[in-house]
């Protein structure tokens, strides 16, 4: 194969991981980013798997577009940590967890190179073999954690993505005192009237208990579920062409964009330029 057969197939890469990305908000709406995310990871690796089996250069560009399916895996993965953590610190994790995905396509210079070495030096295998067989590893990895999620996690911190609109079961914290009125953490209180002027005189309420039992039943009464409405076609081209939405897909194309490039270029730029330093 040519470097313009790999360079094509580095294209089909990037384009496959773009159409992805524009499928994959949406699907996470509406069916949640977990089984986005697995739905992804097991498209991704059955093609992996079979990266052995290529041997012409359309192959090659067919195998890249499918595996450039796992490069959407980063939608799901904001979306669910979005979903996981507070205001407070889920700027942390949304960072976290692209920091380490970004990292993956770095490690991979070095454990694919190094895979390959082992099972030339440790198992016998020729060269041909051996790049064939070190693509059951990524293999293995991708669908060990698909399957971890599958089964071990969750859609969100309570419980499945369609029941996120029913909200958790908040009790309304109460915090009374003889002084003033009660506080609470979420609802409407009901008005206490706690000195009323009749006749120029000043009379009290109601003792504090009866008056904080009242107010706790009328702020639970008061806890309405969130209604979620689909947006419409209107709506979603009104966000995605708004100034804001452009600005950050500019940014982000330019910086990811350059990134991908580079990755897929690099190996072939090193092996030429330093042709005695080795794959490894």
């Amino acid at each position: 194969m040519s470097q313009t057969d790999v360079a094509n197939s580095n294209i089909v890469a990037l384009l496959a991981t773009l159409l992805m990305r524009f499928i994959c908000g949406p699907m996470c709406d509406r069916f949640g980013p977990r089984l986005v995310f697995i739905a992804v990871l097991l498209c991704g690796a059955i093609p992996t798997a079979m990266a052995g089996l290529v041997t012409t250069p359309s192959g090659l560009i067919a195998l890249r577009f499918f595996v450039g399916i796992l490069g959407a895996s980063f939608v799901p993965c904001q979306v669910w940590t979005t979903g996981w953590y507070d205001k407070s610190v889920v700027g942390y994790a949304n960072a976290l967890a692209a920091g380490l995905g970004n990292a993956g396509g770095g490690v991979t210079y070095f454990a694919m190179p190094a895979i390959f070495d082992s099972l030339v030096k440790h198992q016998g295998l020729s060269d041909h073999k051996a790049w064939r067989v070190a693509y059951v590893v990524p293999f293995i990895i991708i669908t060990a954690i698909a399957l971890g999620m599958m089964f071990l996690c969750d859609d969100t911190p309570t419980g499945k993505w369609s029941d996120r609109h029913l909200g958790g079961t908040e009790t309304p914290m109460v915090t009374s005192d003889n002084s003033g009125p009660s506080a609470f953490s979420s609802g409407t209180t009901t008005p206490r009237i706690a000195n009323e002027k009749i006749d120029g005189k000043i009379a009290s309420t109601s003792s504090a208990a009866s008056d904080t039992e009242a107010q706790v039943d009328n702020s639970e009464g008061d806890l309405i579920d969130e209604m979620i409405v689909a947006p419409t076609w209107r709506e979603t081209l009104q966000v995605v062409f708004s100034l804001p939405t452009i600005s950050l897909a500019a940014l982000y194309a330019c910086s990811f964009g350059a990134e991908l490039a580079l990755d897929g270029a690099l190996g072939s730029y090193y092996t030429k330029t330093f042709p005695k330093m080795g794959q490894t």
